[in-house]
């Protein structure tokens, strides 16, 4: 967080019993959920933990940023800002919510190699909570039409590339006119086997999303994020 500030007075909490079989992992313990988004979608009808930090005025922007990485102590959340220091300030691009619900705004287009995937202005959902990047099947399938030895694996829609080639078909996501790139590193999700040369690919197909793109950690690792609630916008930076 950006500074410590006073408690959310009379935030509404949800105690979970049981939980699903990833969070019961042995692998991970958890201690709690922030959802970040708008009242909208709570299911208490209560106003989540940022919007009552902004509602309270302790905030001095309602605004959080965000980086995220896979290296131990690497990631941030900055709380009432951003931090500067962390992404390159001339690249930041903004693009408006279009449904204050989730962060929701315009994805202008989805490419890969220079070639164009899936309709323009599609809708899109960016989500820090979400490890991939998930769409609609038919548009999954056109992502991977026509890459060598891309396969549909049997497992919740995950899609593989061989090893060797998947790099070089990682996406690329334009918000606000920009072109924002997905490392092959964030999307090359590791071997579908132990010294299996076919890797699974991070954008994921998924027959509960129809006409969007659920934007995940895949892309979200790229960039430096910029949660406006304020001015209802969504920011990216190239990171510093």
């Amino acid at each position: 967080m950006s500074a410590n500030y006073d408690q959310a007075i009379g935030q509404t909490l949800g105690a979970a019993t049981i939980y699903s079989p990833t969070f019961s992992s042995t692998t991970f313990k958890p201690d709690g959920l922030a959802g970040f988004a708008f009242e909208d979608i709570s299911v208490y009808q209560a106003s989540p933990l940022f919007q009552t930090l902004v509602q309270s005025g302790q905030l001095p922007e309602a605004v959080f940023g965000v980086k995220l990485s896979t290296t131990a102590g690497a990631s941030e959340l900055y709380v009432g800002g951003t931090n500067t220091t962390l992404y390159q300030q001339n690249t930041l691009t903004y693009t408006p919510v279009t449904v204050p619900a989730y962060w929701q705004i315009t994805l202008d287009q989805v490419s890969r190699a220079g070639v164009q995937v899936g309709q323009s202005e599609a809708e899109a959902i960016i989500d820090t909570g979400t490890s991939l990047i998930l769409t609609d099947t038919a548009t999954a399938a056109s992502y991977y039409n026509d890459i060598p030895g891309a396969i549909l694996q049997e497992s919740e829609g995950l899609y593989s590339i061989p090893c060797d080639i998947i790099d070089n078909y990682a996406p690329t996501f334009t918000f606000g006119g920009r072109p924002f790139n997905v490392s092959g590193e964030t999307f090359n999700l590791g071997p579908v086997e132990d010294g299996s040369s076919d890797c699974f690919a991070g954008i994921t197909a998924s027959s509960d999303i129809e006409d969007y793109w659920l934007v995940g950690d895949v892309f979200l690792q790229n960039v430096y994020s910029v949660f406006d609630m304020d001015q209802l916008r969504v920011g990216f930076a190239e990171l510093a």
